[in-house]
């Protein structure tokens, strides 16, 4: 009986040992699965890893491959060729579009320049349907045009020169801020939109300004033709602090107004005509040397200045000439004003070697003499005061 008991106390005991082993074997397992886990989890982390590193690689590449394309097409200078884009925009950001001997061809789209220059040698910048802008530079052609149909011409903080060509805007208007419109035998002509230049001139040199129902609007500064015209079509011209000068041409405005704050309008070997509308020039004078001043159909206005004209005449037809703070003096040539007033407040009016002559109005001398030398003062239908 004892050696029963004994015997079935080793069974049991042998039973628990393996059953212990058995409990140490399921955890070795256990960890070991557990390891394997651990070791694929931390294989597909780092595969993961591998493929997000690899991925931005790729991206990054692609990003440079296409600023190393733009660089390429955008940037670099073309040497006796083209840039034609069709139906799309030429862009540079901080660089400069250069062409030597060739055009620069935009068709429905824009030509964008922020921080840079366009600049062609020997060709042409021709917009369709689309903007010209320039943010902080130049837009800069020798010899050739700048040519934007149905679109607009915009320079920031630069200047628009244009050595033996054109400026055209059809359909568009061109604005320089803080610089210049610059032609060098050649014309700027501005069908339907307007000329604006704020904080600069515009200077043109044997050639003409021409403006078809718009206006030419300079602020703080000058417009300058030499040996052309400039020509308004049913807009204004309106110079704020700066003059009119026009050398060996005319300022022809049809149907608008010639306005100039705080600046001269001064026109040597040619006409200001004015053709239903006003020449309005406030803290300045109006200076015509061998030419007319015309105005038909509006008034001829000049505050603090003088109406000064050598070897021509000053006609005014349905409107008046009116100086304040001034003097009308004209050397050889005639004052003509039919349906209207000659008034001078503050001045004289001096006439050498010509008529006064008024038509239905009156002339009127507040504060000054009237003088004629080997002429006529004759007015039909109004009083001399």
């Amino acid at each position: 009986m004892q050696e029963n008991v004994f015997g079935g106390g080793a069974k049991q005991t042998e039973r628990q040992a393996d059953r212990k082993t058995s409990r140490q074997r399921d955890k070795q397992t256990e960890r070991q699965a557990d390891r394997e886990t651990s070791r694929q989890r931390d294989k597909q982390t780092e595969r993961q890893a591998d493929r997000e590193t690899s991925r931005q690689r790729d991206k990054q590449t692609e990003r440079q491959a296409d600023r190393d394309k733009q660089t390429e097409t955008s940037r670099q200078m073309v040497d006796s060729g083209d840039v034609v884009v069709d139906s799309g925009d030429v862009v540079v950001d901080s660089g400069d579009v250069v062409v030597d001997s060739g055009d620069v061809v935009v068709d429905s789209g824009d030509v964008v320049v922020d921080s840079g220059d366009v600049v062609v040698d020997s060709g042409d910048v021709v917009v369709d349907s689309g903007d010209v802008v320039v943010d902080s530079g130049d837009v800069v052609v020798d010899s050739g045009d700048v040519v934007v149909d149905s679109g607009d011409v915009v320079v920031d903080s630069g200047d628009v020169v244009v050595d033996s060509g054109d400026v055209v805007v059809d359909s568009g208007d061109l604005m320089v801020d803080s610089g210049d419109v610059v032609v060098d035998s050649g014309d700027v002509v501005v069908d339907s939109g307007d000329l604006m230049v704020d904080s600069g001139d515009v200077v043109v040199d044997s050639g003409d300004v021409v403006v078809d129902s718009g206006d030419i609007v300079v602020d703080s500064g000058d417009v300058v033709v030499d040996s052309g015209d400039v020509v308004e079509d049913s807009g204004d011209v309106v110079v704020d602090s700066g003059d009119v000068v026009v050398d060996s041409g005319d300022a022809v405005v049809d149907s608008g107004d010639l306005v100039v704050d705080s600046g001269d309008v001064v026109v040597d070997s040619g006409d200001v005509v004015v053709d239903s509308g006003d020449v309005v020039v406030d803290s300045g004078d109006l200076v015509v040397d061998s030419g007319d001043v015309v105005v038909d159909s509006g008034d001829v206005v000049v505050d603090s200045g003088d109406v000064v004209v050598d070897s021509g005449d000053v006609v005014v037809d349905s409107g008046d000439l009116m100086v304040d703070s001034g003097d009308v003096v004209v050397d050889s040539g005639d004052v003509v004003v039919d349906s209207g007033d000659v008034v001078v407040d503050s001045g004289d009016l001096m006439v050498d070697s010509g008529d006064v002559v008024v038509d239905s109005g009156d002339v009127v001398v507040d504060s000054g003499d009237v003088v004629v030398d080997s002429g006529d003062v004759v007015v039909d239908s109004g009083d001399v005061w």
